[in-house]
């Protein structure tokens, strides 16, 4: 990396971190930081989109027809650099900002934004990646998945002046978006859903087909062993079963 990029222009990546998947209630203890402007652009981008499809059952002469599911959420993996420099006090470290965080202060901050579990909701936290470029969009809601960090180059001392997160975020869209998006009110399709906190298997029946008849047939499809219990965060898969009422 140019050091040029170091005392350039900030990123256009911002990560805001939310309590809630309506992402209305920042995280963070009260006074503690939610946002974090990646200080250079990622090295590279890769979105992935992904359809799932239901193979009809296959006649000895025949192929099978792959037919529609439902819409696998995205996968954004980003390779995010946090860059040190170590120049001396009359170098180009006197240039830069009392606020500019260490290599070390930057990773921590990353993982506890998007790695570790909040004290409150007991979960990591649901994320918004702000991309002021539009390259996901107007913003990418979504969940860190896995990170691996390596680190380089080391000052005297011992601290890291390098490091590279490779970094896989999975979307994750609050349910009233998911639901818009997906169109339950149509029957054709199958329609995928998180689980929250208090849902039950015939209220999300109710839901999505007008009844909670189905609830039995649903709970086959997604092998659930106690219909009674649905854990806050589970995905469910709802087949495409005749939908009843307005």
């Amino acid at each position: 990396m140019s050091l040029l990029n170091v005392i350039g222009k900030a990123s256009d990546l911002t990560i805001q971190a939310y309590l809630d998947s309506a992402r209305s209630r920042p995280a963070g203890e009260p006074g503690g930081e939610s946002t974090m402007q990646i200080p250079y652009n990622p090295e590279s981008i890769s979105l992935r989109h992904e359809n799932a499809f239901q193979g009809a059952q296959a006649s000895p002469t025949t192929s099978a027809q792959a037919r529609f599911a439902h819409s696998r959420s995205r996968t954004l993996r980003l390779t995010i650099v946090f860059e040190g420099v170590d120049m001396g006090p009359y170098g180009l470290a006197s240039l830069l900002s009392d606020k500019q965080r260490t290599v070390t202060q930057n990773v921590k901050l990353f993982l506890l934004l998007c790695q570790q579990v909040n004290s409150t909701s007991h979960e990591p936290s649901y994320l918004r990646l702000i991309w002021h470029k539009g390259v996901v969009g107007e913003n990418f809601d979504c969940r860190l998945q896995s990170v691996d960090i390596n680190y380089s180059c080391f000052d005297t001392d011992g601290s890291p002046l390098h490091a590279e997160l490779a970094a896989q975020f999975v979307e994750d869209l609050d349910p009233r978006k998911r639901a818009a998006q997906d169109n339950f009110s149509s029957p054709d399709l199958t329609h995928r859903r998180l689980v929250r906190a208090g849902d039950t298997l015939p209220q999300l029946c109710l839901e999505i087909y007008g009844t909670a008849e189905h609830y039995l047939r649903v709970a086959d499809v997604n092998n659930l062993d106690d219909v009674r219990v649905l854990t806050p965060g589970q995905q469910l898969l709802f087949p495409p079963y005749a939908r009843t009422g307005g």
